[in-house]
């Protein structure tokens, strides 16, 4: 009989050498689903990144406008404070030309007691007292 051209034992080692390649083909296959898996999770979460930063750049520009809108604002109430800060010290002023002109009528019109008894009071009772002594005097000269 004639001998096969390829021995047992290589035949063998050969379906061992195809089980082994059919295991680690079986491991890569599932490798390639579990990256399959993990690129669709990266597609997903990629869309939705670019979905909030399309978001975010719209909230940006609304922040944005509000910002300038504030500015602008501030602006307006810094002329304003100005403003009253210019009348502020204006009716100062005019206060204090009041407050002068009040103090010097105060002064015209104050009445001072002690000095209506010494300047006026005292010099006429000793007037009076010296023509009356006078009088007196007379008299007596005249008796």
């Amino acid at each position: 009989m004639a001998e096969p051209c390829v021995k047992s034992d290589k035949i063998k080692r050969l379906e061992t050498d195809v089980v082994n390649i059919n295991e680690r083909l079986n491991r890569h296959s599932e490798k390639i689903d579990k990256i399959s898996d993990n690129n669709l999770v990266l597609e997903t979460i990629l869309k939705r990144l670019e979905e909030d930063g399309k978001e975010q750049k719209s909230v940006n520009e609304l922040l944005n406008k509000s910002m300038q809108s504030i500015q602008t604002a501030m602006t307006e109430i810094t002329f304003n404070i100005r403003e009253l800060n210019t009348g502020l010290t204006n009716t100062n002023k005019k206060v204090e030309e009041v407050n002068t002109k009040v103090n010097k009528v105060d002064e015209k019109t104050k009445f001072d007691f002690m000095n209506f008894i010494k300047a006026k009071v005292i010099p006429v009772l000793l007037t009076s007292g010296c023509i009356y002594g006078i009088a007196k005097f007379i008299e007596g000269l005249a008796k």
